[in-house]
């Protein structure tokens, strides 16, 4: 027999909420997304106008900006704050941010320990000129890490995640982080072997911590840090590989397939100690 409560309950009416539920959320990612594309076109208009002038710090500055205003205003109409980010205490952010440093940190020394082992490069010391450009340089990794990060791993990574949850939403967000780089110019191999692991790793690091600084503190980290290195050559590599022989074609797919691996491993190890923590409570 049927609850007479059941009964006085339309057939049709949790399908026709969930639906509406749909296109609330598509409609609510769809603003969000236009209004980073605007934020992303102003970027690449500035970033065209000071290229080879040390002045893109300039043009990351509105995109970090003004994906830092989207999230706001989106957030708000939720009656949300950007403390749903993790953004709030210095203090805590500023630890929080330490953290995500670390980690990505201990991703580029192992990619680089990758390097060295399978290339005969050592690694000669360069020093470090303080000058306009290097300041620059450091400006634009911050500003460029945080826009991205506010852009994918942001309000949109919030409504995607309570909508499928989290590892699909770490997934899609991380597919499109890479898709967007190769579009930028880097290659297909590089692009899923560094970027979209990478990516696996933030999207995780925020997903477990609801923590906006930590992920981009591992963000900001692989970024300047590669640099140091000399693994991405720049005024800011103190130290640069110097190869005695060139890499060859399968030595570097090697080399890719090792950075890959090493992303995985850190992100399976978040994972386990996540795991791990929640069990305990």
């Amino acid at each position: 027999m049927r609850d007479p409560a059941e009964a006085a309950i339309p057939g049709n009416l949790q399908p026709a909420t969930e639906k509406t539920s749909r296109v609330q959320l598509a409609l609510k990612l769809g603003l969000f997304s236009l209004g980073i594309t605007v934020c992303v076109l102003v970027y690449l208009f500035l970033l065209s106008l000071t290229r080879g002038k040390d002045l893109s710090s300039l043009a990351a500055a509105p995109l970090a900006a003004g994906c830092l205003m989207l999230n706001f205003i989106f957030l708000r109409r939720e009656q949300k704050s950007l403390s749903s980010l993790g953004i709030g205490s210095f203090s805590k952010m500023a630890l929080r941010f330490g953290s995500g440093f670390s980690i990505g940190g201990i991703m580029v020394m192992g990619w680089a320990i990758a390097v060295a082992l399978l290339t005969s490069a050592h690694w000669e010391w360069r020093g470090l000129t303080l000058n306009a450009g290097v300041a620059n340089l450091v400006a634009f990794y911050f500003l460029n890490s945080l826009g991205e990060d506010l852009a994918y791993r942001g309000y949109a990574f919030l409504k995607l995640e309570e909508a499928f949850g989290p590892w699909p939403t770490i997934i899609g967000t991380s597919a499109l982080f890479a898709l967007l780089h190769v579009l930028g110019g880097v290659p297909w191999a590089s692009a899923f072997a560094g970027v979209f692991t990478s990516g696996l790793v933030f999207g995780l690091i925020f997903s477990v911590s609801k923590s906006l600084p930590m992920a981009f503190g591992c963000h900001f980290a692989t970024n300047i840090i590669q640099d140091i290195f000399g693994l991405r050559a720049s005024p800011f590599s103190v130290l640069r590989p110097d190869f005695s022989t060139p890499v060859s074609e399968r030595t570097g797919i090697i080399i890719l397939a090792m950075v890959a691996c090493i992303n995985l491993a850190v992100l399976l190890i978040i994972a386990a100690r996540h795991r791990r923590t929640r069990s305990q409570k």
